[in-house]
């Protein structure tokens, strides 16, 4: 069976120079919103305690005057970055505890 798809691609070249400048000043703002939320995430971790009173969503908000959709997004984005990161390198531990191990061996 044969199947078709179909693609409604949007190419800046067709867009109105305004509206390219906002969607890349948008992607910017979401950008440095998901870093700083990562930066927060890992200092919480590493400092054991909390850098704001508030939520991590309403800091973004507040910070980068993002709408909700953006301030969540910028946040799980950035929490599941740093729990993929905690599983690998748990992985990279036991990965290096088996290498240690085969050299005692050897030795």
């Amino acid at each position: 069976m044969k199947k078709a798809y179909f693609s409604k691609r949007i190419y800046k070249i067709d867009l109105p120079h305004e509206m390219v400048d906002a969607l890349a000043e948008t992607i910017e703002t979401f950008n440095q919103a998901k870093r700083f939320a990562f930066q927060t995430i890992v200092r919480e971790k590493r400092w054991n305690r909390k850098m704001h009173t508030d939520s991590l969503h309403l800091v973004l908000k507040r910070n980068y005057q993002l709408n909700d959709y953006y301030a969540n997004s910028a946040a799980q984005e950035a929490k599941a970055l740093f729990t993929g990161l905690m599983a690998l390198q748990k992985l990279y531990e036991k990965q290096t505890q088996e290498k240690l191990g085969k050299l005692k061996k050897k030795l």
